[in-house]
């Protein structure tokens, strides 16, 4: 039996968003734990704040800001996401 969860609320979707932000191009643990969080939970979040995470990530890796070859691979793993339905 599968768990069913709600979308996040606002503040949970903000704060998830800002953890993002925050990993991503650190060059510790938190871009893998923040990646399984987000990979876990990624049908939870607006479809709107999916496609602003993705862009965020997208321009990080083009730009060379992502952090080290393993976490870009971590990062790139949030790329494979789907969009959900608005």
């Amino acid at each position: 039996m599968s768990a069913v969860y709600s979308k996040f609320s606002f503040d949970d979707d903000c704060v998830l968003h800002f953890a993002m932000r925050y990993a991503l191009g650190r060059k510790t643990g938190a871009p893998a734990i923040v990646c399984k969080v987000l990979k876990r939970d990624w049908s939870r979040f607006a479809a709107t704040s999916q496609r602003d995470i993705q862009t965020e990530i997208r321009s990080a890796i083009s730009e060379g800001r992502a952090g080290d070859p393993c976490d870009v691979r971590e990062w790139r793993g949030i790329l494979d996401l789907p969009i959900g339905e608005e």
